[in-house]
Order: C-alpha cells, then sequence, then structure tokens
C-alpha cells in the first residue's frame, strides 16, 4: 500500500467537463451467463447494466458469431494430428452444462473408444484483491483422452467489438459506439502456458479472432489442464483509464508486478455561470492500480474569481483541511485552498470524490 498525495487544480474559466464517476454497480460480470448457449454463441464472460433485469448479454467473447458457427473453434493435437476439430454448432448442440454457484462447467466428447477426446471448459468467478472490484473470471480448458498422448490446444474466440492488444499476453475489446470503442473494455489475459495472439492486433476494428494456444502437455489419461485465461471487466468509464487499467492488471498477473494508480476528474455544477451564483466543485478518485491505496490526500485551490463557502468541503471518510491567506490578527483570511485526506483503504476499482462550494464574485 502507498500513500498518495494529489494536487488538482480548477482553473480560470469555469467549462468544466462533467467528469466520469460512475456508480459501482451500474455494469457488473454475469457470471452466471458464462458458458451460457445462444443463438448458437458460448460466451466466456459478458457483461450488462446490474438494474437491468433482462438476461441480455451487452457483449463478450464467444466462440464464434452466428454466421461462422461451423468454423473449428477448437482444435485439439496429438503431436502433429489432429484428433478433435469442434465447430461452435456441434458445440453448441452437444456439450453438456452444469452450474454450481458462480462456476460453469461444459462438458463435450467426441469420438469414440480409443479415439475418444473429453473436452471441459470451467467458467469460475474467482476473487483476488488485485483485480478491479476484487473479482474476475477464470477459465481452463481441460482434454482427456484414453491413452497418453502428447497433447496441444488452440482456441478461437471471437471478440464483438474492436481488439487492442496490451502488453506480454493480455488484450481488450470493447463495443464499438460511432466508430470508437466505449466504456467497458473486457479483458482477456492468458496465464499459466497460454499464449493470447490476434491477427493484426493493433488495428482497432471489430469482429476480431482471438487465438489462445497452450504449450505441448504429456497426457496420462486423466484430464488436463490445457488452456487458461482470465476475463475482466474495467471499472472507469473514461477510455483513457479504461485502457491504464487494463494495462495495470495485465502486468499483475503477467509480470507480478502490483501498481498503486489513481485517475481524477473534476467537475463543476455549472458550464456557464454568473456572478453570485454557488457552484459545486467535485473531485472524483478511482483506483485503475492493482494495490490498495491509503492516506490518499487530494488538494485543490479555490478557483479565481470565486470564493469559498463556509463548511462547505466534504468527503466520504475524508479529513478536511483549509489553507487560507494571511492576514493580521483579528482578522480571518479567505480560504486559498482546500484538502482532503482520505482515510479509509482505496481498493483496486473503486471510487469515491470529495466536493466543495464556492460563490462567483
Amino acid at each position: 500500500m502507498k500513500t498518495i498525495v494529489i494536487t488538482t487544480v480548477l482553473i480560470c474559466s469555469f467549462a468544466f467537463g462533467q467528469g466520469t464517476q460512475m456508480d459501482l454497480y451500474e455494469y457488473q460480470l454475469q457470471a452466471n451467463t458464462n458458458l451460457k448457449i445462444k443463438n448458437g454463441r458460448i460466451s466466456f464472460i459478458a457483461v450488462k447494466p446490474a438494474k437491468d433485469a433482462k438476461d441480455e448479454m451487452i457483449f463478450g467473447y464467444w466462440l464464434s458469431n452466428n454466421t461462422n458457427a461451423n468454423a473449428v473453434c477448437l482444435e485439439v493435437k496429438d503431436g502433429q494430428k489432429s484428433i478433435a476439430a469442434v465447430t461452435a454448432k456441434d458445440f453448441s448442440a452437444k456439450a453438456k452444462i452444469q452450474r454450481t454457484g458462480n462456476k460453469s462447467t461444459a462438458t463435450y466428447t467426441t469420438g469414440s473408444g480409443a479415439a475418444a477426446v473429453t473436452i471441459i471448459v470451467e467458467a469460475d468467478v474467482v476473487y483476488d484483491q488485485t483485480m478491479p472490484l476484487g473479482k474476475a473470471v477464470q477459465v481452463d480448458v481441460k482434454v482427456k483422452t484414453s491413452a497418453n498422448k502428447n497433447l496441444s490446444t488452440v482456441m478461437s474466440l471471437y471478440a464483438d467489438g474492436f481488439v487492442n492488444k496490451i502488453g506480454s499476453n493480455g488484450l481488450t475489446t470493447s463495443r464499438m459506439e460511432k466508430g470508437k470503442p466505449v466504456f467497458p473494455l473486457v479483458l482477456l489475459i492468458g496465464t499459466t502456458g497460454t499464449s493470447v495472439s490476434t491477427d493484426n492486433a493493433e488495428q482497432k476494428s471489430a469482429g476480431k479472432i482471438i487465438k489462445l494456444m497452450s504449450s505441448s502437455v504429456t497426457s496420462t489419461g486423466d484430464a488436463v489442464t490445457m488452456l487458461s485465461f482470465r476475463t475482466h471487466a474495467t471499472t472507469v468509464k473514461n477510455y483513457e483509464k479504461s485502457a491504464a487499467q487494463a494495462v495495470n492488471v495485465e502486468n499483475v498477473i503477467t509480470v507480478k508486478k502490483e501498481k498503486t494508480e489513481l485517475s481524477l476528474q473534476n467537475s463543476a455544477s455549472k458550464s456557464s455561470p454568473f456572478p453570485g451564483d454557488t457552484l459545486t466543485y467535485t473531485i472524483a478518485y478511482h483506483n485503475i492500480g492493482t494495490s490498495p491505496a491509503q492516506d490518499i490526500v487530494v488538494s485543490n485551490v479555490i478557483p479565481v474569481n470565486t470564493f469559498y463557502v463556509d463548511k462547505s468541503a466534504e468527503g466520504d471518510g475524508a479529513e478536511v483541511t483549509l489553507d487560507r491567506r494571511k492576514v493580521n490578527p483579528p482578522q480571518v483570511g479567505e480560504v486559498t485552498s482546500v484538502s482532503w485526506k482520505i482515510t479509509k483503504k482505496v481498493m483496486p476499482g473503486e471510487e469515491g470524490s470529495v466536493s466543495f462550494k464556492a460563490v462567483v464574485r
């Protein structure tokens, strides 16, 4: 954990943005829709508005899109020989899905006798304080054969939105609106011998096929884990900050590098105020890092051509300190800046805000 001191300035004109603070529960990971079969697709992660009761997925990673259900989405090899080439259509029709709590398991068998190959796909919500809001979806693909084999596996996933490569072994995808990626970004990060790649990864365009590939594993006739990856959703509406959070998550998973990083967004209650108007200034802070932040201090000067409203500075779990202009006693100088010491820990993905009021001169 680190102590962070931040100075933010609301300057001159009053044309501030609306800010990007969000309700933590505006969007949520849908653990119970993982591996759900719908319209020939199997989702590995889905995000939907938390307040929307409909069981509809906004976007995610899929085994196929509707127009390509006959394409091979999962191939298992013994050395150079293909022993299972599974299409999304077959998987959708034959896979048996079981759910226990947050965990979903899909079991698919192809071939028979000595040639039988069983593929087991497991998706489960795991809890880890380095992840945004402390949770992620862990996906494992296991393969079971009737005899010892030198196995390797390739899975092809379809991304609904644009795809962007991040770090050494991860990528993000997002829905597109008016040709631009929008919040939230969904992350896919390969772990334990699973590599992640996509053609033309840096080209931000929709409908990309993502490849997940395993190293060779010698099976013993028991189910062995061939592919392992984690999926997440970012918690920041601002695209630039979502991208930074995604990189931080990729780093903590692939190279075990934790980071404390805060995003700040300033906003004012009016963009074009008149003399005599009272404005509320809000500073939203958001932990886009992968380690808890504590003893955060946010400082903000009083904007020019305004004066501070007495006792208006506030913030949940914050201790307020005022700096005043020096004058001769018994006069009391005007407030020149406000500081808030955040007394609570701010975990990865969490946010909060502080505020004060000022009157336009």
